[in-house]
């Protein structure tokens, strides 16, 4: 009797730590589960900063759309647009002078 309690002893011992191992590493286990909330707060963090941008891009869209003075400070800095009544006066320095 002693000899099968061991050996009754040493299979629950056995089924005890399969489970805890496929608890632990198995599909959906216990590190998946980590590696999942980790992903989560990643993704979420990621939304929150698309989501700022999204409110300043449409801010911008909406000043180029009904604020002019904006449209024109726009038009002026990235496409270098100037109005019909102003002139350009390219200054060079004499070291590009000498070069050409």
């Amino acid at each position: 009797m002693n000899k099968l309690h061991n050996i009754l002893i040493a299979v629950l011992v056995v089924i005890v730590a399969v489970l805890f191992f496929f608890l632990a590493f198995g599909n959906r286990g216990l590190v998946d589960m980590y590696n999942l909330k980790r992903e989560v707060a990643r993704l979420a963090q990621k939304n929150q900063e698309l989501e700022k941008e999204n409110t300043r891009l449409r801010r911008t869209m909406y000043r180029l759309l009904e604020d002019p003075a904006y449209l024109e400070s726009v038009a002026r800095k990235e496409l270098g647009m100037v109005a019909r009544d102003e002139f350009i006066y390219d200054f060079k320095k004499q070291s590009e002078k000498a070069e050409k």
